[in-house]
């Protein structure tokens, strides 16, 4: 198990916990059932890295660790 700490840059900070086969996508869909947002408006990123949806955290080398990412929502413009 790892446990992902998350940061929205305004002061609120999420605990997830999950495995290393988790993929991304997966846990974006656990932070959205955790701060009542839509998992497609989440952006998981560390420093400058976005980390895409499709790739498992083991894949990220973050087994074994407690990681500290920062997320922040997307507004998406319909027309």
């Amino acid at each position: 198990m790892i446990e992902v700490v998350c940061n929205d840059r305004l002061g609120k900070k999420v605990r997830v916990k999950c495995n290393s086969e988790d993929t991304i996508g997966d846990l974006k869909k656990l932070i959205a059932a955790q701060t009542g947002t839509r998992h497609d408006k989440i952006v998981l990123k560390k420093w400058y890295t976005i980390f895409k949806d499709h790739v498992t955290l083991g894949d990220y080398a973050l087994a074994g660790k407690m990681p500290q990412w920062s997320y922040q929502l997307v507004k998406m413009c319909m027309h």
